[in-house]
């Protein structure tokens, strides 16, 4: 029994040897990563795309409905003819259980307040359901 157990270790030793020359004797595989991809997983992992930069300010928000069954229909729909009239960006968000649509990326509640009133003046059918909102995410140009 030992002859057997020593035999066996002795062919298990001389196929790792065996191994390691073969390991040896190949070429090594070499990686190249364009340096490109590099910089999108940089700019990935810091949250900047495209030259934007994500930041807490505010918005105006000028829709929010939990009915589901028109409320992502009704956002979309003021969302696209709100995008025809004003010079800020338009969003859609879902925040469940509600639809959201806010407006602009401004860096103090004060700039966000006095676009809200310009938006007044030229569509007063908002009064009433515009308002000053806090968001965690806007996106600033660089």
């Amino acid at each position: 029994m030992k002859k057997i157990v020593t035999l066996v270790v002795s062919i298990m030793a001389m196929m790792y040897v065996h191994a390691q020359d073969i390991l040896q004797d190949m070429p090594l595989a070499r990686i190249v990563q364009d340096s490109s991809i590099t910089r999108l997983m940089v700019e990935k992992r810091d949250g900047i795309t495209k030259g934007q930069t994500q930041v807490p300010g505010w918005r105006v928000q000028v829709y929010s409905s939990n009915q589901q069954s028109k409320a992502k229909m009704e956002a979309e729909h003021m969302a696209d003819s709100l995008r025809l009239v004003i010079d800020q960006p338009v969003y859609v968000l879902s925040q469940q259980p509600f639809w959201k649509v806010r407006i602009g990326n401004f860096m103090s509640q004060e700039e966000a307040a006095a676009y809200r009133e310009q938006l007044l003046l030229a569509l007063p059918q908002l009064q009433g359901v515009a308002y000053v909102v806090r968001d965690e995410h806007i996106q600033i140009i660089q």
